[in-house]
């Protein structure tokens, strides 16, 4: 809180421990084909972190091509296309 400055206030601290939210971290030696092994086509909604803004891009048709109703987001994006997406 000094680092960044906070005025003094109230704190609020909880645990990051919730029954609907699962982190998996995986090492693969065949990361597309493992991804579509863990992402069943379900309901289910999943975040997949990579690297870059292409890898983003590239991921989100892949899964699309897949049948997975997929999107991209990153840093890059317009204010314009995150409200459309209704990011913001």
């Amino acid at each position: 809180m000094e680092k960044l400055h906070f005025r003094k206030g109230r704190l609020i601290q909880s645990s990051f421990q919730r029954e609907n939210i699962i982190c998996k971290l995986i090492r693969s030696e065949n990361k597309s084909r493992d991804l579509l092994y863990y992402l069943d086509p379900s309901p289910k909604s999943a975040l997949i972190y990579v690297r870059s803004r292409a890898k983003s891009q590239e991921l989100a048709g892949r899964l699309s091509d897949e049948g997975f109703a997929a999107a991209y987001y990153h840093a890059g994006l317009s204010l314009q296309e995150k409200k459309r997406r209704k990011l913001v």
